[in-house]
């Protein structure tokens, strides 16, 4: 019997269970911070979390593409996405600051070099794509993005908050369930990017050993 995978994955475990437990205590602290009606908003610790899960995600695979070249074009890709919807979060920041749709002026800056790169590495990235298909690492990113970009939008809409509290509708409880679920998502979105990148890395190194 072979220990050593099954310690690998009690570590993940515990290191996942541990990014679960935070989210929840930064939910917590944001609960009691401000006035009423007015929590939850981007400088909260749920809205900052999701911005550094983001763009931590993004550098991770940045920099695994960097020093790899197994599953180079499919982590530049995800890197180039999670990019995109780390300024996408900051779209009132930009909007507030600079002029409306502001928040534009990046990610059009990273989809244009982007979309050249995927136009001459076309068939790479369908290879790549034909191979973490089958990994849970690629089912928790898809599972992460459904869970931001469908479930909690739809979760969020003030018609079925509306309708469930009616006179005793508070906004703070409808943030806290929207932002939550969204951090939610990201978080395991983050989570797959570590575990895809432990692929890549893994995969290079067994092929230089071999």
């Amino acid at each position: 019997m072979k220990v050593k995978p099954l310690i690998y994955l009690l570590i993940r475990v515990v290191v996942f269970s541990a990014l679960m437990v935070g989210i929840v205590e930064a939910m917590k602290f944001d609960a009691v911070q401000g006035q009423s009606g007015e929590r939850f908003y981007e400088n909260s610790i749920t809205e900052i979390l999701q911005e550094v899960f983001l763009l931590f995600g993004a550098l991770i695979c940045f920099f695994a593409a960097y020093k790899k070249q197994f599953l180079r074009p499919f982590l530049i890709s995800t890197g180039v996405f999670l990019l995109i919807c780390f300024f996408r979060e900051f779209n009132n920041f930009f909007n507030n600051n600079l002029f409306r749709s502001s928040w534009q002026i990046p990610v059009y800056a990273t989809l244009i070099p982007y979309f050249i790169y995927a136009v001459k590495h076309f068939k790479k990235i369908i290879a790549n794509l034909a191979i973490v298909a089958e990994t849970y690492g690629f089912g928790l990113f898809i599972s992460g993005l459904v869970i931001v970009f469908v479930f909690s939008r739809l979760y969020g809409l003030h018609g079925i908050w509306q309708d469930l509290l009616g006179d005793n509708y508070i906004r703070d409880i409808k943030n806290i369930s929207e932002e939550g679920i969204e951090l939610l998502g990201y978080t395991i979105q983050f989570i797959a990017v570590i575990e895809l990148v432990l692929l890549a890395w893994n995969n290079e190194t067994k092929q230089i050993t071999d």
